[in-house]
């Protein structure tokens, strides 16, 4: 059965069971059912099967089973989807949390930093949650109405894909790499040409040859057998080398007119949402290695005498962003102190 006659039954037998909420009876005596409120949700994936598109509908159908049906989630497909939150469009998005930093390169940290400078997923989290850093988020999103919640993660590794080799780093001279985030600072420094392509539109943009490489959006096998048919090239790179954090936001007006209840609720199905994209992007990986080379290509590392100039390039990249204003200063603050903890339980562990 499809998925979406799949969600339309269940709802209509959830009705005839009488396992959402009870109509009000009025002074009259008869039943009167509360209408639910329907919300949207903007995304920058299209609907498929599998993928971070599914993702999405999965939190949609999750928020109206914990309503009891009190809000209706329509997934609407937005290439700026936080854009869409903020204009009104939306009350909710789910999207790469990297991308909102063309609002402020501050919000970079709450997707993790580009290069070896960035948390994995475990300890990002740890960061957002008991670190000071979902504080911290709420005051910078403030300042754009915005409300952040982690609620995925894009998985270890996306890979640069392109349709040409590079063995130094002169060969990425000129190119159109499809990046975001302090990513895009990166790229401009190795004389490359940054450029902002829709996740669902970049293996088009490739095969069409608009661009002539892509940092993947996500390292699921569902976009790794896309871009594969678009550019024979990938590479483990220090430009996304940890993978980075997808977000469910809402306007701040929105969520500040919540009930404690809901907003306790959308922080619970988002960090659900986390764990779920966590534990998915850990079996995928594995089902990557296992698979043979003739059904999935491998990524190759990208050559050190690259990556070790993007190294570089990152450590002036984010020690620039970091200190561009005062909330940029103290997120960098939070977040290195605490990266800085993690490293030495690290070291504690391994001696």
């Amino acid at each position: 059965m499809h998925r979406r006659e799949f969600l339309k039954s269940t709802s209509i037998a959830a009705l005839a069971a009488g396992t959402l909420p009870a109509a009000a009876a009025t002074a009259s005596g008869d039943l009167a059912a509360p209408a639910p409120r329907m919300l949207r949700l903007a995304t920058p994936w299209a609907d498929a099967v599998a993928g971070p598109g599914d993702h999405a509908q999965r939190l949609a159908a999750r928020i109206a089973a914990a309503t009891s049906g009190r809000w209706n989630v329509e997934v609407a497909v937005a290439q700026n989807a936080p854009g869409s939150v903020i204009g009104g469009d939306a009350e909710l998005c789910l999207a790469p949390e990297r991308a909102n930093a063309a609002r402020h390169r501050a919000f970079a940290w709450f997707s993790s930093l580009p290069s070896r400078i960035g948390l994995d997923a475990d300890a990002h989290a740890a960061w957002i949650a008991t670190g000071g850093g979902q504080e911290l988020w709420d005051e910078l999103g403030a300042d754009h109405n915005l409300k952040g919640l982690l609620a995925g993660w894009t998985g270890a590794a996306p890979a640069l894909w392109s349709r040409v080799p590079f063995a130094t780093p002169s060969d990425l001279a000129g190119k159109r790499i499809a990046v975001e985030g302090l990513a895009s600072d990166i790229v401009a420094g190795l004389g490359a040409l940054p450029v902002t392509v829709a996740p669902d539109e970049i293996a088009d943009a490739l095969a069409a040859g608009e661009i002539d490489s892509a940092v993947a959006p996500d390292a699921s096998l569902w976009t790794r057998r896309r871009l594969l048919s678009a550019a024979p090239y990938a590479y483990h790179s220090n430009l996304d080398r940890g993978g980075g954090a997808i977000t469910l936001a809402t306007r701040r007006s929105f969520w500040d007119a919540l009930t404690e209840g809901d907003r306790i609720l959308l922080s619970a199905l988002s960090a659900e949402a986390f764990a779920a994209s966590f534990a998915e992007a850990a079996a995928e990986a594995a089902m990557a290695a296992a698979l043979p080379s003739d059904l999935l290509a491998p990524i190759a590392p990208l050559p050190a005498a690259i990556d070790e100039v993007i190294e570089r390039i990152a450590m002036s990249v984010v020690a620039e962003a970091a200190g561009a204003d005062a909330i940029s200063r103290r997120i960098n603050h939070s977040y290195m102190s605490f990266r800085s903890r993690t490293r030495q339980r690290e070291g504690d562990l391994v001696g």
